[in-house]
């Protein structure tokens, strides 16, 4: 469908200005820059590292540049027009902006992501549900399904990091499905490997219908992003080699049926100088490791605003253990 007609089918979603109001000068001039230098291109991400663009913040010129794309049959307007529906509509009215917005990328998705992400997407029927920003990938929320049912996630993690823009930080959550069997992490690791994650600010392995429906195996890749600073990890089999280490990690959970020896060790030897939240559960304590390589971890942590640490029915929430809290 051409993006004027989608526009008219939506039109009473779409953000109105009081009668009589033009933009001011300002906002149009950076609309109009934007709108010739991020050309959209049917076979690439549309996601160039520009000088041009409004501020993320900038209402107004980002409406303007919405109404220029439309005027071009840019599906990117309609993406703009609609995100910003979304946050100025009524939570009753919300249901309707996010159908029409699904219609839009389902219509328009290689166009918006690129032809490598585009089958991926939930919209198509895969795995990856993304969330937008302006007419950027937000956040990502993909499915991992056990060994031979397919699509796997791996082709689509690989897609997902080309199609997010340099400039663009960018949350990751994986999830195991419901049902069907236990998914393994690592080729999903192993796809994070390839590719540059240069702005991955908050990655969530979990949480899962059932804590044992993942094995998350080598955690090292995850940590590999310099500008990550939250990871959420819940699984079983949690491996890592070396000291734990991270130079800008603010927020760590780990959700563990229990901690074996590798993972003990470097937790006792960890590196976190920006850590200030912890979460660590141990839900079976008495196997694998044990319990005493905790206190040699903690002494490791700088002074941290929240910490909650829960071996089985052993809880700290500060600097000593209460039973059964």
């Amino acid at each position: 469908m051409p993006g004027a007609a989608v526009a008219r089918r939506y039109a009473g979603l779409m953000p109105r200005r009081p009668r009589g109001h033009l933009p001011d000068l300002r906002a149009r001039r950076r609309a109009r820059v934007a709108a010739r230098v991020i050309p959209l291109r049917a076979e690439a991400p549309a996601h160039p590292e520009v000088t041009g663009l409004p501020d993320l913040d900038d209402d107004e010129a980002w409406l303007v540049l919405a109404d220029l794309w439309q005027a071009q049959d840019d599906p990117r307007g309609l993406v703009v027009a609609l995100n910003h529906a979304w946050g100025a509509a009524t939570h009753e009215a919300r249901p309707a902006v996010e159908r029409a917005l699904a219609a839009v990328v389902a219509a328009h998705a290689e166009a918006l992501v690129g032809p490598d992400l585009a089958p991926h997407l939930a919209e198509r029927g895969g795995s990856v549900a993304v969330t937008w920003s302006r007419c950027w990938i937000a956040a990502a929320r993909c499915t991992l399904r056990p060994p031979g049912r397919l699509p796997t996630v791996d082709a689509a993690i690989s897609a997902l990091a080309t199609a997010v823009p340099r400039h663009q930080t960018v949350r990751l959550q994986l999830h195991a499905e419901a049902d069907g069997g236990v998914p393994q992490l690592e080729p999903t690791a192993q796809a994070i490997d390839r590719w540059p994650w240069p702005h991955l600010d908050a990655l969530t392995i979990g949480p899962h219908a059932d804590p044992g429906s993942l094995r998350v195996g080598d955690l090292s890749p995850w940590l590999r992003p310099p500008t990550l600073r939250h990871l959420f990890v819940e699984g079983s089999g949690i491996l890592y080699d070396g000291a734990l280490r991270h130079p800008r990690l603010e927020h760590l959970t780990l959700r563990t049926t229990a901690v074996w020896d590798r993972l003990a060790q470097a937790l006792a030897r960890a590196d976190l100088p920006r850590l200030r939240v912890l979460e660590l559960v141990v839900r079976e304590p008495d196997v694998g490791a044990g319990r005493e390589w905790v206190d040699a971890f903690l002494d490791r942590l700088p002074p941290l605003q929240s910490q909650r640490v829960v071996l089985g029915d052993v809880v700290w929430t500060g600097s000593s253990p209460s039973e059964g809290r």
